[in-house]
């Protein structure tokens, strides 16, 4: 019992990764990794697994529970990764439809490190994600304190315009997505401009469309942000067919 007031998991900080796999093989487990462990030193975790040993236990795991494809937890405890498995719930319906978005109710602190890396102090994100879809909509946006757009409560997102594809600076106070930065160089390799900036509330009228990216939803369109309606799917459709991207609810 006194294990739950140990200071790691009292205060929310055990650093961990989730991961798509299917095939029983996850997607890009190196630059998981790297995040894994930089997380772990920001938190002054003696974390000495090396990548091998991490992709190993990984695949050990996945190979015993046999299970296909789905997302994988991956928390560091003591040393030790400790690995939960769960479906992914996202919907072909959902993704035909587009997410609907409001903006949370809290102000993303950008000067909080917490918000840079990936740990079990999720209170925020969780709350208001629940606060979201009790009002009718599919998650929330966070604004920051300077009403810059920052994330929402489990992806980073962009929008398009024209031939320009946008995304908050990492200083917005945002998590550096591994599928983020897998968008970023689609889009320089296929012929648009990026430009990862600040972006105001006030400007997101103006563009033609949006989605959002992780690593289980991959990328996935947005319909609106709260009363605000993104009618374009263009970026959407050229990138989904892209290898570790496809997904079965985008298979449509």
């Amino acid at each position: 019992m006194d294990c739950i007031f140990r200071k790691e998991l009292a205060y929310g900080l055990v650093p961990f990764e989730t991961l798509y796999f299917e095939g029983n093989k996850c997607h890009y487990v190196d630059e998981h990794f790297k995040r894994h462990k930089r997380a772990a030193r920001i938190l002054s975790i003696d974390f000495k697994l090396t990548y091998e040993d991490y992709n190993y236990e990984i695949e050990k795991y996945l190979n015993i529970r046999n299970k296909g494809k789905g997302v994988l937890k991956i928390a560091i405890l003591d040393n030790k990764l400790n690995f939960e498995i769960r479906d992914a719930n996202y919907k072909g319906q959902q993704y035909l439809n587009g997410l609907r978005l409001c903006l949370t109710r809290t102000k993303r602190d950008e000067a909080n490190i917490l918000n840079y890396i990936k740990t079990f102090n999720y209170g925020t994100n969780y709350m208001e994600d629940i606060r979201a879809k009790s009002k009718g909509y599919d998650t929330a946006l966070f604004l920051n304190t300077k009403s810059q757009i920052a994330e929402t409560c489990y992806a980073n997102i962009f929008f398009r315009n024209k031939n320009t594809i946008y995304t908050p600076s990492i200083t917005s106070g945002i998590l550096n997505g591994i599928i983020r930065k897998k968008v970023i160089e689609f889009s320089q390799k296929t012929g648009y401009e990026v430009k990862c900036c600040v972006i105001t509330s006030d400007e997101m009228p103006y563009f033609e469309e949006c989605f959002i990216t992780n690593s289980v939803a991959g990328v996935f369109p947005v319909k609106s942000i709260e009363n605000i309606t993104y009618y374009s799917r263009e970026f959407c459709e050229k990138i989904k067919t892209e290898k570790y991207l496809i997904r079965d609810w985008n298979k449509i």
